[in-house]
């Protein structure tokens, strides 16, 4: 039996130390003798005092009054700097059956969790480091863990929407505090487990969704916002600020209506200034044709006498005569139809005439026109026609006009 004892006690990967109230060793046992704070010969009849760092030794005490008043004592820590190295222990502590007349005592099991408390720290190191450069980040940024609880946020949440930890410790208090109207709190909310549960259904990033939230101070601001799974219960909650965009958008959008309905007034205006024109060009057309009208017929009637006249017999004085009023009530015909074409040229109509031109009658009958003319300045008019094809094509009377204005400008 008591080698099943020792068989039980060497299984044990603890220190296991026998001691009173005062922390004086009674026994001890241990294969790892290596973790203790003084060699094993000299630790009984000593206290905890005489042994360990008075920090240590204090929590020592602690656990003992602790396990002297309930019966026992759990989870307290403490570090000891050991020739290998910095160790932390763990202790547990037992009060014994008292024995009446004999003072109280307590089995102590020192647990050696060193690579535990170093795996915490580096993880607080890492937590510490994560959050050093999540708080540098200009973005406002939120940490929750699976329970709901609001863990960390950064300074640019802080400093964008006005809320520390104390203002929503929890989702339960975000959620109104952000979106305070019922309706469109209930919509966000779908939206967002909508978007969560796609996300793990899929295996896939988050979708980011827009929402207006509500700063501290009362402010709206609408933000573009993406959760991520960090894989340890904790949700890492984005917020992107989109409301300057926003603003922009919405200004972009009134800038193009205003345009749109300059563009249709202007539009409308120039309908009407058509219109006008057309109505202009319409009446100037309808004066033209009946002006033309109004001339042509006393032109008619002078042209008609000068025939009746060359039939009742004239002399050749009058005969030449006769052709230059003749000529003249021709030429004053063909300005008239160039008065009407003038209407044909604004309407894009206006075509040259294509017929035999004989030149030197051309120029015969513009000589004849300013011949009165001539004479009253004093003026010899010469004529001289070289002599040209005789299949000449083009518009007689608008050359002859040409002609004309040429030779009225030279006298």
């Amino acid at each position: 039996t008591r080698n099943q004892l020792q068989a039980t006690l060497d299984a044990v990967p603890d220190l296991m130390f026998e001691v009173d109230l005062e922390g004086r060793y009674h026994d001890f046992h241990s294969r790892q003798t290596e973790l203790l704070a003084a060699p094993a010969e000299q630790l009984l009849g000593r206290t905890v005092r005489d042994v360990l760092p008075s920090d240590a030794a204090e929590t020592c005490l602690q656990a003992l009054h602790e396990a002297n008043e309930t019966g026992q004592s759990r989870g307290r820590q403490f570090e000891l700097s050991l020739p290998q190295g910095r160790r932390w222990f763990e202790l547990s502590v037992a009060r014994k059956s008292i024995v009446a007349g004999q003072n109280v005592h307590f089995v102590v099991l020192s647990r050696d969790i060193t690579e535990r408390k170093l795996a915490e720290l580096a993880r607080l190191e890492s937590e510490s480091r994560f959050r050093t450069i999540i708080d540098a980040t200009p973005v406002p940024i939120a940490l929750n863990d699976g329970e709901g609880n609001i863990t960390y946020l950064n300074r640019a949440f802080q400093q964008t929407l006005g809320y520390d930890m104390a203002d929503i410790p929890t989702l339960a208090d975000w959620w109104p505090r952000a979106y305070p109207d019922k309706v469109y709190r209930e919509s966000v909310v779908a939206l967002w487990m909508q978007h969560a549960e796609a996300a793990v259904r899929g295996n896939a990033a988050f979708v980011p969704i827009e929402a207006k939230v509500c700063c501290k101070n009362g402010d709206l601001r609408t933000f573009m916002v993406s959760s991520t799974d960090l894989h340890d219960g904790t949700h890492l909650v984005v917020l992107y600020d989109i409301t300057e965009r926003k603003q922009v958008e919405r200004q972009l959008q009134d800038q193009q209506v205003h345009l749109e309905e300059q563009v249709r007034l202007r539009t409308r205006e120039l309908e009407i200034a058509k219109q006008s024109a057309d109505t202009a060009n319409q009446a100037k057309s309808a004066f033209l044709a009946n002006m033309s009208h109004e001339i042509r017929t006393p032109m008619n009637g002078i042209l008609g006498m000068a025939s009746i006249l060359r039939r009742e017999g004239i002399t050749a004085k009058q005969a030449e005569r006769l052709d230059t009023i003749d000529s003249s009530a021709h030429y004053l015909l063909g300005v008239i139809n160039d008065i009407l074409d003038i209407s044909k040229i604004e309407a894009g109509k206006f075509e040259l005439d294509e017929a035999p031109v004989a030149v030197g009658a051309l120029l015969e009958n513009v000589a004849s026109i300013l011949a009165e003319r001539a004479r009253a300045r004093n003026i010899r008019l010469h004529m001289e026609c070289e002599a040209l094809p005789p299949d000449l094509v083009g518009d007689a009377t608008r050359l002859q006009q040409a002609v004309l204005n040429y030779a009225t400008n030279a006298i």
